[in-house]
């Protein structure tokens, strides 16, 4: 027989999800570390950590008391019906990268079904973090209304200058009217995804079929309102999204974000605990990635040209500068000529075309830090926000109500809006 051996200190400093440990010991087949003593050292673990509350509570307390922003709300029962939340280091991150948000729901990743809202940033160096996430029950246009006001309100009443989605009419709805400044862009690839699903047997032939895939082409990337009324055009390009033009960021996230969350069947606790793990390692990749490109990025470009801006904006934007600075060479030194300028790369990106750079060389100047949109500066704000202190409240909430459905819910509301569509739709 085995004796039992109790060992919670040696889990205490670790993830309920981290299992290297328990892995190494079955593999020194040491007899006193089995599998059944790991799983009941760790369920004595949690039961110590609630302190005979329910999850739910203990995840509202464990909130408040470490004044970590977030919002929730109950029905007439008592049962959590809505919950977003985010970390200090994420609202600093929003706060300083607000240009462009994609917004896009997740599903599978809690035992209530609850959809997951993810609202996605892009940092300097074009890499997506968690802004925040919610949880709800349904996915009406008042669900997204309330969780886009509770957004707004985490991050100090502050509006994003575009907002990308698929075509999720109850969330487009609820931007319009929560953001009502920001642009709203439909996601191209699922444009394009469903052009090609349901418009492909209409044609005849495959010449008309790619004639019309260039026509779709051509419309998508139009650059101003005029041309929409004329060639109805989208105006994608007419407004600075930063080349995230497409939901698959958000996917991307998805996939991070699950890959901590791990399982589909956890209460609300295991999920905002592995999310905040996953949000606190997302800053210091980021934070490290900054740092290798401060060393080591642009040591190339050694023209004075660059002496500005090198080593205080992103390598992704030195990249796209110096294409914009090889063509403006390359017209002063050859018979190469630019085609007129459409002003696409400052209107986009927020980047000195090849045209400004000819400017600025015909000018002996050198190209300035205030030539580059901030979104590409390596500045980061430390502005953080605490949460509510409603402590003595929380013994009284209970869990969600389990949300029968599968894939998107049933609550999904892509049917005709309660409000008027966007003009994106």
């Amino acid at each position: 027989m085995h004796k039992r051996t109790s060992f919670p200190c040696l889990w205490q400093s670790q993830s309920e999800s981290d299992c290297a440990f328990e892995c190494e010991c079955e593999k020194d087949g040491n007899p006193d570390f089995l599998r059944r003593e790991v799983y009941n050292a760790k369920r004595d673990i949690k039961t110590a950590k609630l302190g005979g509350r329910t999850p739910i509570v203990a995840l509202l307390d464990n909130l408040q008391e470490e004044g970590l922003p977030f919002r929730h709300r109950v029905d007439d029962e008592n049962h959590v019906t809505g919950l977003i939340f985010t970390h200090p280091r994420s609202v600093s991150f929003t706060k300083r990268f607000r240009t462009v948000l994609v917004m896009d729901c997740t599903y599978k990743t809690n035992k209530f079904q609850m959809p997951l809202l993810h609202i996605v940033g892009m940092t300097w160096c074009n890499t997506p973090f968690t802004s925040a996430l919610c949880l709800f029950s349904t996915e009406t246009r008042e669900d997204y209304l309330w969780a886009l006001r509770m957004y707004s309100d985490l991050m100090g009443g502050f509006s994003p200058h575009v907002i990308v989605t698929d075509r999720e009419l109850a969330l487009m709805n609820a931007n319009d009217e929560v953001f009502p400044n920001a642009a709203k862009l439909l996601c191209r690839w699922h444009i394009e995804k469903n052009v090609l699903t349901n418009r492909k047997g209409v044609f005849p032939t495959n010449e008309d079929w790619v004639d019309f895939l260039k026509t779709v082409q051509r419309l998508m990337n139009s650059s101003t309102e005029a041309l929409f009324e004329q060639n109805l055009e989208t105006w994608v390009d007419a407004v600075t999204h930063l080349g995230s033009s497409v939901t698959s960021r958000a996917e991307g996230a998805h996939k991070c974000l699950k890959g901590h969350i791990q399982v589909s069947t956890g209460n609300l606790l295991t999920v905002v605990n592995r999310s905040r793990s996953s949000m606190e390692e997302q800053y210091q990749e980021i934070l490290g990635q900054v740092a290798k490109e401060k060393t080591s990025a642009a040591t190339s470009l050694t023209a004075p040209f660059f002496a500005d801006v090198k080593f205080k904006v992103s390598a992704l934007a030195l990249s796209m500068i110096e294409q914009q600075y090889i063509l403006a060479r390359r017209e002063l030194a050859t018979e190469f000529r630019l085609p007129t300028c459409r002003g696409y790369m400052k209107r986009v990106f927020g980047l000195p075309c090849a045209h400004a750079s000819i400017e600025a060389l015909e000018g002996d100047r050198v190209l300035s830090i205030n030539d580059v949109h901030k979104q590409w500066h390596f500045v980061l704000d430390g502005n953080y926000i605490g949460g509510p202190a409603t402590a003595e409240a929380n013994q009284q909430i209970r869990d969600p109500q389990v949300f029968n459905a599968r894939g998107r819910p049933r609550g999904s509301q892509n049917c005709q809006p309660a409000i008027p569509q966007s003009s994106t739709q």
